[in-house]
């Protein structure tokens, strides 16, 4: 596997972590700071991270974002998918780079100088579960990942199985951030629309296949 961008990023947790966990479950690693605390420690830290990427305890929510600076990580970077770190931006909107907490920058990953598209390579045959509560989903195993720099019109372009990177993740530091199920209508002639990109490369970017 390739790296194709270029940013240091030791740290991804994108995913919504607001519901009940059963023993089948696989744990996101925003349930697991302790596990990985002292591997973060002293590093200047990027976190991909939205609105929804929120830790529940004792019914209290606190962001993703706050709960690390709240243990004394530092939290360089922060990169914002689609819709924005505050998910108030439409879909497909051209979003500039900001500040959190006046100290923090935000880098967004759909900003004006730069397009990003997925393209399906390979899907599994499983059977999506609840299907009659989540709709027609489908589960993507090897994605094209191509970005295309408006000012200088430059491709980059990799090949990525993400079902091996995830169980990579998931053997190294015990959580996945990625969600491979991807629903029917998020997908339109063989690739995954904007609100999708960063639940399919979450893993990807944690252990530094892709860097931005």
């Amino acid at each position: 596997m390739k790296n194709i961008f270029k940013i240091t990023l030791l740290f991804s947790l994108i995913t919504n972590v607001n519901f009940n966990l059963s023993a089948q479950e696989i744990i996101p690693g925003a349930f697991r700071i302790n596990d990985f605390k002292n591997e973060i420690e002293g590093k200047k830290i990027g976190v991909v991270a939205n609105h929804s990427s929120i830790i529940i305890n004792d019914g209290k929510s606190t962001h993703l974002v706050d709960s690390l600076i709240y243990l004394d990580i530092d939290v360089r970077k922060i990169f914002s998918p689609e819709h924005g770190f505050k998910g108030d931006i439409d879909d497909g909107a051209l979003i500039k780079d900001g500040k959190y907490r006046n100290t923090i920058d935000i880098i967004s990953l759909y900003g004006s100088n730069k397009e990003m598209k997925v393209k399906i390579l390979e899907v599994s045959d499983e059977i999506a579960p609840l299907a009659g509560k989540f709709g027609d989903r489908i589960k993507v195993n090897k994605i094209i990942i191509t970005i295309k720099h408006l000012e200088t019109q430059e491709i980059e372009e990799g090949e990525f199985d993400i079902e091996s990177i995830e169980k990579e993740l998931i053997e190294k530091r015990h959580y996945t951030s990625t969600n491979r199920w991807v629903p029917a209508n998020d997908i339109k002639n063989g690739y995954v629309t904007n609100s999708r990109h960063t639940t399919l490369i979450s893993d990807a970017v944690a252990l530094d296949y892709i860097t931005f």
